[in-house]
């Protein structure tokens, strides 16, 4: 009796699909992650244009001030 072999190269379907749900998977528990980092950021960013907004006013006031007593 002759053994019938076979040469299985390449994936299945299903091995296919598996790799692909995974990758989807990791995917999504990246972007939630970096959002997190992402609204810190923009709050950070937010309160370093604050304090930039606060010392122009600041300068221009004494500059102001400055310039009306004659300086």
């Amino acid at each position: 009796m002759k053994k019938i072999v076979k040469n299985k190269k390449g994936f299945s379907l299903t091995e296919v699909v598996l790799v692909i749900a995974v990758i989807v998977i990791l995917a999504g528990a990246f972007f939630i992650g970096i959002q997190d980092y992402l609204n810190v950021a923009n709050a950070a960013e937010a309160d370093v244009n604050a304090s930039v907004n606060n010392l122009s006013n600041t300068i221009t006031d004494k500059e102001n001030d400055l310039k009306s007593k004659g300086f």
